[in-house]
């Protein structure tokens, strides 16, 4: 007897460490390069018309589930089963919260409720479909999150009068020796029970307990950067699910058996995946967060077991696009920074007198310049759809205050206690205001209306923007100076990106964030040049530059896709951009550019390329930096001119023609379209040409 139960001792000793020794602690949960599990699952969505947020934690091996969703009025928590597919709500009398964390093969669902005082007893659903409070003996608080199909004992955690946790099972009491707290979550049928504890460092370790009572648990590498490590289920084949999350990004799941470990498992194109739940067939049960800003339910199933369904895998997603050039004739300085949906923009540009910076706004191609009295700049970063504007100007002092267009006029925003403030977006969906302040100490932290955003352990910390889902943007700088660009969830939980190289980087910022989670930043290495990355966090980023600039900085990111900022050309001008997102095959049909040189003076110059949006006298002296443009009106034998001083937009420019140009300096710049297909105006679009004098 003493041969047998050491020999089974010492077999989970060794099939914990085979199954947690891969995990080195999720050193991001979200973004750990290393196996997968979920590519050997096909993924089903459990959710309920209307419901927006179905927080799944339990199942049957029936396929029935429960969890917690939102009440009706979305004031609290309330417990939810969802048998035979009629999905009822459960609501403890006088509760702040309610919760379901099991649910057995019976129908049976277990939990707990939070009471008044914050103080939480556990409920069980009894088989008239009425809730019983659970306390266990001596407890002054209780949560219940297992349910055992073969002998019906609760599992789950207690507190006693002295505060201490400890878990239980049935009427057992479960602590492991020496731990500040003990939490216990399941036990299977052969009586293997899974859980975690905390040492008196306040470090999880994950432990299974077996069936002769003794605890075998592991030193994490790194475990003191886990906010918490959870082992949730164990199935009779010894199939386990965990969730783990590391302070400052969102929680993780790991899922996988005691011969090959556990590898990290997520919903393809999920935000983040809590697992729960482990059936006897090995499907994993919990729920994630769409990108829309939804919880919903999953049940993943093992591939082997789906007949004649194709196996989901997640492939990246590419993003092509369309570029234009947004230009303002006779200004050599148009730093775009911002837009609407509507393709209005503003940004900062350059004073008449060119002595300093001052905001802009190119509303329905109207260019006005706005300067925050006794400023030494002005910048606009943030426009909304209403026509509103904001950013923030620096006072005679070097300080930044922000400002806010309204109505054609300029007020001061300081965020309250701010010694600077920096705005840097307006939310269409509620108005507020998000951005960056600076306090007395010197601690730079974010701002979105009126609350403090700062990422954990961060010595300065960056927001920039909210979508209307009320995911953040920003990113934040650690204790060694090193940038984490990061996305904020509503709940206030950071996903941040541990950037390969990231010591190289002199700064990286995610700028901005649509409605369908794409996001856009800007990032700079020493000694480089500024750059441009597109992308989402489940797909990662890939760079945009505008074809033939030297350098492209994205700012927006517009509810189709569009990408704004501005680009700067050969000859040191900076013009505004918008990237229209379209197929591979459009967006290399016009990706080609064509550099053309200026002398100062005249010029005759044609269309080397086809542009993707017809252009005009306008558009054209914009780009080239021309003070006039001339065509030959072919009909009357004259030519036909037009200056940044005519009412209207001009002619068109024509493929196959050319145009006298006037430029006050020599320009070196890039056009950008598809090549000439008809053989005339192929042959007509030939390098620029000087005129002499």
């Amino acid at each position: 007897m003493f041969t047998k139960i050491k020999t089974c001792y010492f077999f989970y000793v060794l099939i914990l460490f085979m199954c947690l020794s891969p995990i080195f602690v999720l050193s991001t949960v979200a973004q750990v390069n290393t196996a997968s599990a979920s590519d050997n699952y096909t993924f089903k969505t459990i959710d309920v018309p209307g419901v927006d947020f179905l927080a799944l934690t339990a199942s049957s091996d029936f396929e029935d589930y429960a969890g917690y969703t939102k009440s009706a009025d979305g004031e609290k928590n309330v417990a939810f089963t969802l048998i035979d597919g009629v999905f009822t709500t459960y609501d403890y009398p006088g509760s702040q919260n309610t919760y379901f964390f099991a649910l057995g093969n019976s129908g049976q669902a277990a939990g707990h409720y939070e009471d008044i005082d914050g103080l939480t007893h556990g409920i069980v659903l009894d088989e008239n479909g009425e809730l019983q409070q659970y306390d266990f003996p001596g407890s002054v608080q209780t949560e219940i999150y297992g349910i055992s199909d073969a002998t019906g004992a609760l599992t789950g955690n207690w507190t006693d009068a002295s505060g201490i946790r400890r878990g239980f099972s049935g009427d057992e009491i479960i602590e492991v020796p020496g731990a500040l707290e003990t939490y216990a979550d399941f036990v299977n049928s052969s009586g293997g029970m899974v859980g975690s504890y905390v040492d008196a460092a306040g470090t999880f370790h994950p432990y299974i307990r077996t069936p002769g009572g003794r605890f075998v648990s592991l030193d994490l590498p790194g475990a003191a950067n886990l906010e918490y490590f959870f082992v949730h289920g164990i199935n009779d084949a010894r199939v386990v699910v965990a969730r783990a999350k590391q302070k400052g990004v969102l929680p993780g799941t790991l899922v996988g058996t005691f011969q090959d470990g556990l590898k990290i498992f997520s919903v393809p194109d999920s935000v983040y995946t809590e697992g729960y739940n482990i059936n006897q067939d090995g499907s994993i049960v919990g729920h994630y967060e769409s990108t829309d800003g939804r919880i919903l339910g999953f049940i993943a199933r093992l591939a082997e077991q789906v007949e004649d369904e194709p196996i989901p895998t997640p492939t990246p997603t590419t993003f092509d696009f369309t570029f234009e050039s947004i230009d303002v004739p006779g200004v050599d300085f148009l730093s775009v920074t911002a837009s609407s949906d509507f393709e209005d923009y503003a940004g900062y540009t350059k004073s008449a007198d060119g002595e300093k910076e001052v905001a802009f706004t190119l509303i329905d191609g109207e260019f006005k310049m706005y300067d925050f009295p006794d400023s030494q700049k002005t910048h606009f970063y943030a426009l909304g759809n209403n026509g509103n504007a904001a950013g923030h100007y620096m006072d005679s002092d070097g300080n930044f205050h922000g400002v806010v267009l309204e109505n054609g006029e300029l007020r001061q925003y300081d965020f309250p206690g701010a010694v600077q403030t920096e705005i840097y977006g307006i939310s269409d969906a509620t108005g507020a205001l998000t951005g960056n302040f600076i306090d007395a100490s010197g601690v730079r932290r974010g701002f979105t209306g009126a609350t403090i955003v700062e990422a954990p352990d961060a010595s300065a910390t960056y927001a920039d923007f909210v979508n209307a889902s009320g995911r953040l943007v920003g990113s934040y700088v650690d204790a060694d100076g090193i940038y984490h660009p990061y996305v904020g969830t509503p709940e206030g939980r950071f996903i941040s990106l541990d950037l390969p190289h990231a010591a190289s980087f002199e700064f990286f910022f995610i700028h901005g964030i649509n409605d369908v989670g794409t996001l856009v930043g800007r990032s700079k290495r020493v000694g480089g040049v500024v750059r441009t990355s597109v992308g989402s966090l489940q797909h990662g980023l890939q760079t945009l530059e505008y074809p033939g600039s030297v350098s492209t900085e994205g700012w927006n990111i517009n509810q189709d896709g569009s990408v704004v900022g501005n680009y700067k050309s050969a000859d040191g001008r900076v013009h505004g951009f918008i990237a229209k997102p379209t197929t591979e095959a459009v967006s290399d049909f016009f990706g080609n550019h064509y550099n053309v040189k200026l002398t100062k003076g005249l010029n005759m110059l044609s269309l080397p390329l086809a542009s993707r949006t017809p252009m005009n006298a306008k558009s054209f002296a914009g780009l080239t930096g021309a003070t006039v443009v001339i065509a030959l009106d072919a009909d009357n034998q004259s030519f036909v001119g037009w200056t940044p001083s005519s009412p209207n937009d001009g002619f068109a420019i024509e493929g196959g023609q050319g145009y006298i140009v006037n430029v006050t300096q020599a320009r070196d710049f890039a056009f950008v379209g598809a090549r000439w297909t008809n053989p005339t105006e192929a042959a007509a679009a030939a390098p620029s040409a000087i005129i002499p004098p």
